[in-house]
């Protein structure tokens, strides 16, 4: 059975919405949704079902703003909003953990629309809270639809990336500890959710910028960088930082300047006619290779 409910609005205030909910929903409560809610939950689900460990995530406009996984709660939500403080207010936060009452009043020390956990204590907040079920109780649906203003629906089988783990990768002079295994997942799995073209910086689990939305791929990461020395407060040493991109460079890429960042792991998706000439670009420095072996456009 579906159920149809009216959304507060549609990506616009003036346009209106519904949500037809099928019987295994992701979400189990919907208090006041629009469908730009909807959309960023759905971003934020696809991407905490990648990462195991407790994390702070916010999406903001179908985006990525910040991420971090620690052991503190409290570590966790600041290092999330110090990515980016100013895209993150009036973010959705989302969490894949069960959230108490002393988190509760952590959070509201900021500005967010909303908050999406697996659960909630009982605890009084004019925050609206969203729970959402856990991965194995739903079952991922194998295609997708995209209406266009004719009246006409393309239909397109889901994107899922086959990155599970570092051996899933295509890697060139790799000497990772656990920490950076865990940075490059993050980053990919980071890369494969936001807007395309994109570039994605993460060091010791939580992201520095995160630059999505771009017509290039070039801009893309001289956009990452610049964020992390501007916007971001966790660090402005991008040295052993991951990056990662959803697309290949066929023209020019911005080789001295991943070079003179220091960055560590650069992650893209190969299979281009150019993959040698890159490996050769980076063969004398300390910078290595992933390449994917997928592309991971979201348009």
């Amino acid at each position: 059975m579906h159920k149809s409910f009216v959304l507060k609005y549609g990506e616009n205030p003036h346009q209106i919405a519904r949500w037809e909910k099928g019987h295994s929903s992701m979400i189990l409560d919907h208090p006041n949704l629009s469908l730009n809610d909807l959309r960023n939950i759905n971003i934020g689900y696809r991407l905490l079902c990648n990462i195991k460990n407790p994390s702070a995530l916010i999406i903001k406009h179908v985006n990525v703003v910040g991420m971090a996984v620690e052991n503190s709660f409290s570590e966790r939500l600041r290092i999330a909003v110090d990515t980016d403080q100013r895209a993150a207010l009036n973010g959705l936060l989302m969490l894949n953990h069960m959230v108490t009452a002393t988190d509760i009043e952590e959070i509201q020390q900021y500005s967010f629309d909303g908050v999406v956990a697996t659960s909630f204590e009982n605890c009084e907040t004019n925050l609206r809270l969203i729970t959402f079920r856990n991965k194995d109780k739903i079952t991922f649906q194998k295609t997708e639809t995209i209406g266009l203003i004719d009246g006409s629906v393309l239909v397109q089988n889901q994107f899922f990336t086959r990155i599970k783990d570092l051996a899933d990768f295509e890697c060139h002079r790799l000497g990772l500890n656990v920490n950076r295994k865990q940075d490059v997942l993050i980053a990919w799995n980071i890369a494969c959710t936001v807007k395309t073209n994109c570039a994605v910086l993460v060091k010791n689990g939580r992201t520095l910028a995160v630059a999505a939305g771009h017509q290039d791929g070039m801009t893309a990461i001289e956009h990452a960088f610049y964020k992390a020395k501007h916007h971001c407060k966790n660090t402005t040493d991008l040295t052993g930082a991951v990056l990662a991109v959803d697309g290949n460079f066929p023209h020019q890429m911005p080789i001295s300047a991943i070079l003179e960042e220091k960055v560590a792991i650069f992650i893209l998706p190969g299979n281009a006619p150019n993959d040698n000439e890159i490996l050769e670009a980076f063969s004398h420095s300390s910078c290595s290779i992933l390449f994917s072996k997928e592309r991971c456009f979201q348009h």
